[in-house]
């Protein structure tokens, strides 16, 4: 179950974004998607509030580039700065993420399965379809 307070965290990070851009059903969906990657990737023993902070950080980073997304369909062309901005976003997920995964992160948030050596169910933005080794 997805804590209505992570709205708000995310809300607060993306402040400078207009809410009219944002909608709650984006940020859930975003907190889906990162809820389900962080579950195949993080290590059993991460305690709760590091994996709160996993699960915001990667959510606010998806709900971001869907904001530029939908700015760059309306406008044409995305806001200025958004790709610096997102990179900062996507790097601070990933100094949530990589000391408490099991798994190799590359700087583009996949799996390295090569460097992991480990079994894991294959995901993807559309879902879950098979376990790869």
């Amino acid at each position: 179950m997805i804590d209505p307070k992570y709205f708000f965290y995310i809300r607060q990070e993306l402040s400078d974004v207009p809410e009219e851009y944002v909608s709650d059903e984006v940020i859930l969906r975003s907190l889906q998607k990162a809820d389900r990657f962080l579950d195949l990737i993080l290590r059993s023993d991460v305690d709760i509030g590091t994996r709160e902070e996993c699960l915001i950080s990667l959510a606010t980073y998806f709900t971001y580039l869907n904001y530029t997304s939908v700015v760059a369909r309306g406008l044409g062309s995305t806001p200025e700065y958004s790709d610096e901005r997102a990179e900062r976003l996507r790097n601070i997920a990933l100094m949530f993420i990589r000391p408490n995964s099991d798994f190799v992160i590359n700087d583009d948030l996949t799996i390295d399965f090569e460097g992991s050596n480990k079994r894991v169910v294959q995901f993807t933005t559309t879902g879950i379809f098979g376990e790869v080794q």
